[in-house]
């Protein structure tokens, strides 16, 4: 029985792999690459072609950090004030963005009553469209640590976003029921952070041995762990083991030294930054309006450090944060730019590297024969230009696990 094939022609091809473009063909059969340059489609009944002349074919994006259950509410208040049935049916109309934007995986690092595993499921099984989701279920925080977001005199349900967990018993019994949940991964606040009122972004949670619990518990569940973790508390979570630092704010000699040795990667979330930065801060309680002036500058100063220390980079924006809203993800790779990267290092941190992170390198990230047909067609040339890819117009294609999902007159 013949497959079904997608054959895409006179494009230029960045494939995620080169360090220069060049022209040629790209064979999809099934939901695999078949192959990639000068080829030809083969004779079928069930062959699409497409003429990509003028467009540049690269592999799906993806983003590292986002949140599916926020959609860029500036106070938390405003957030609980929506019942979890609503934050589900935006979650699902969130994930659809992702696919009309250009991106193929996302990894949902916290959302409310495992809703990222829900929506996860439903585009495997057809019921909505969206990108590959890799999900976290529901964040772990110490008692009284990021993402408690109400002081404890106030008895208000938070644990259907964060889980309170202390010592070592408390940990693992969390960790297993997660595990139990589905979820891909496990997230761990081991700083505080901006969003709520009673924590500072660089001081650490969790003690050293809580840490390294929740590496050899998520290990033992073959899965991989991910820190909101800035100063203080991410040198922590690297000594623990953890590989994926989310945000990395106060980088410094030592922390380089640490990302290096552990063979960590930085998702710096930039855009998260950028979008406080542009916040009314009369919209803010005053207590996050002055951390968020305590930070200006520090992310992109982070990034700049790592970026000179060769320190691996995978792209990520934290989406949904605060005044950050889904479908504009791709704001990250020009400030990313804008802050000495190259183009093609831009695109890279959010395919092959992201890719890497994820531990799908040998699926998804880059265009290659026998690689999962995860790519996007793009008007123009985002090596030149990188903004083109904020504008949802010029992805014309979009094609994962090699069906097309979004096709533009092509």
């Amino acid at each position: 029985m013949n497959k079904e094939q997608i054959y895409i022609k006179n494009g230029i091809l960045i494939d995620g792999v080169s360090h220069r473009l060049k022209e040629g063909s790209v064979l999809i059969e099934g939901n695999r690459v078949k192959e990639v340059g000068d080829c030809k489609p083969l004779k079928s009944g069930k062959s699409k072609e497409i003429d990509a002349t003028g467009c540049s074919v690269m592999p799906g994006l993806i983003d590292c950090h986002i949140h599916l259950t926020f959609n860029g509410e500036l106070t938390h208040y405003e957030l609980f004030l929506q019942p979890i049935s609503t934050m589900a049916i935006k979650a699902a109309a969130s994930a659809k963005k992702y696919v009309e934007t250009g991106f193929t995986t996302v990894r949902d690092l916290g959302s409310f009553e495992y809703i990222g595993v829900s929506v996860r499921n439903c585009i495997n099984s057809g019921i909505i469209q969206g990108p590959r989701v890799l999900s976290a279920g529901i964040p772990l925080t110490i008692t009284g640590g990021h993402g408690e977001l109400f002081p404890p005199w106030i008895n208000f349900p938070e644990d259907n976003y964060v889980r309170r967990v202390d010592g070592k018993v408390e940990i693992r019994k969390e960790i297993r029921k997660q595990v139990a949940a589905g979820v891909d991964l496990i997230k761990v606040f081991a700083s505080g952070g901006i969003s709520e009122e009673t924590t500072l972004p660089g001081i650490r949670e969790f003690s050293d041995e809580e840490l390294k619990t929740v590496v050899e518990e998520a290990e033992s569940a073959k899965k991989l762990v991910a820190a909101h973790a800035n100063g203080e508390g991410m040198k922590a979570a690297l000594r623990a083991g953890i590989k994926s630092i989310e945000h990395g704010f106060f980088l410094d000699e030592e922390g380089v030294k640490l990302m290096k040795e552990k063979r960590a990667f930085l998702v710096p979330t930039l855009k998260a930054n950028d979008s406080l930065q542009k916040c009314d801060e009369k919209s803010l309680t005053k207590p996050v309006a002055e951390k968020v002036r305590m930070i200006r500058g520090v992310p992109e100063k982070s990034f700049k450090k790592a970026l000179e220390n060769n320190i691996k980079i995978a792209m990520g924006t934290d989406a949904g944060s605060p005044n950050n809203h889904h479908g504009d993800n791709s704001v990250e790779l020009s400030l990313m730019v804008k802050n000495g990267m190259s183009e093609l290092q831009a695109v890279r941190a959010a395919t092959i590297n992201a890719a890497e992170l994820l531990g799908l390198s040998d699926q998804i990230g880059s265009i290659e024969a026998g690689k999962t047909a995860d790519l996007i067609i793009v008007k123009g040339n985002p090596l030149k230009n990188i903004s083109i890819l904020q504008n949802k117009d010029n992805i014309r294609c979009v094609i994962k696990e090699g069906k097309l999902l979004k096709n533009v007159n092509m």
